[in-house]
């Protein structure tokens, strides 16, 4: 593929043009570039399967790569990032080589721009934060009234970020500060191979990119406290809602926070008044109860989740019962 008019535009910059073949020359360019752009990014996702399947070979790798993070390991760790990046990197070779031969340079650094793309989420989704079975903590009763709007909905948002807790916790496939090591040295050696000495993409085009930020700050969850974590998502809230599109019902709460004076612990006491407007569809005996989990640090050694009695067939049940966490 070329790019003829862009060429013929260049031919052109020195002579005098009417108004009319200019406009229709930019109008040509544009579609000409929209067209490549298409083109570029269907070619790109084909390779999407194949550079998967390099993901899960470079994640078997790193996994493999045990022990603490220290002053002899540290040593270490760019080796163990070039051999981690050995499948991704025999696979760009092979297919740059071709494309840097057969490819007008335009043309190719589309591509390149595409499969950095494709790259960079591909590390983020199967490496540093796969999907696990599991699904996320979710809230069946929504729409809080008062207090307790806010503290659910920021409960149910923390429930994403002890997501990554737990998956560091007991899931086999947890980075270690060592791996977490290993993977900003891959970072920066595939980004080197992307800028290519100058004769690739931009280092600004590379540095600024959405997909390294977001797999960046990806990375550094793991090596953040959950307190820290918590502190993020309370200053960067600007408005709480339900977060859910569809809501099944409103549940009532009463939530009084007491700091004791002296000793500085902390009690949360939580009334559960009632639910209503409930919409659940069944045939059978319908008995609605509400259960309260507290998520947050330093709470391993306390009771964390209670549980409303059921109500037998009741739409707009009453509870009024009182916990104390």
């Amino acid at each position: 593929m070329d790019e003829p008019f862009e060429k013929r535009e260049n031919a052109c910059e020195d002579h005098e043009m009417d108004t009319e073949a200019s406009d229709l020359l930019n109008d040509l360019q544009v579609r000409l570039n929209n067209v490549l752009d298409d083109l570029s990014s269907t070619f790109g996702n084909s390779f999407q399967s194949r550079i998967t399947d390099c993901m899960r070979q470079m994640a078997s790798l790193l996994y493999q790569i045990k022990g603490p993070l220290n002053e002899n390991t540290k040593n270490q760790v760019e080796g163990d990032s070039d051999n981690m990046l050995r499948p991704l990197m025999d696979f760009l070779d092979a297919q740059l080589t071709l494309f840097a031969t057969v490819c007008e340079k335009t043309v190719l650094k589309r591509v390149l721009k595409e499969l950095w793309r494709i790259v960079m989420t591909s590390l983020e989704k199967n490496i540093v934060l796969p999907q696990g079975n599991d699904t996320l903590v979710s809230l069946t009763l929504v729409s809080v009234t008062g207090q307790g709007a806010q503290i659910l909905s920021a409960a149910k948002e923390l429930g994403h970020l002890s997501k990554l807790k737990d998956h560091m916790a007991g899931d086999a496939k947890s980075l270690t500060p060592r791996q977490c090591a290993v993977m900003d040295v891959a970072l920066d050696t595939i980004k080197q191979y992307f800028h290519a000495g100058g004769n690739g993409l931009k280092k600004t085009f590379l540095e600024k990119s959405a997909e390294l930020s977001s797999l960046r700050h990806a990375l550094s969850l793991y090596t953040q406290t959950t307190d820290t974590l918590i502190k993020t998502f309370v200053t960067t809230q600007h408005s709480q809602g339900s977060g859910v599109d569809k809501p099944i019902g409103e549940v009532s709460l009463q939530i009084e926070l007491y700091t004791h004076p002296k000793s500085g612990e902390r009690k949360v006491t939580l009334k559960v008044i009632a639910a209503s407007d409930l919409k659940w569809q069944t045939s059978g005996m319908f008995r609605p109860f509400v259960e309260v989990t507290m998520i947050g640090p330093h709470l391993s050694d306390k009771k964390r989740r209670f549980q409303t009695k059921s109500k037998n067939n009741s739409w707009s049940p009453k509870y009024n019962e009182t916990f104390h966490l």
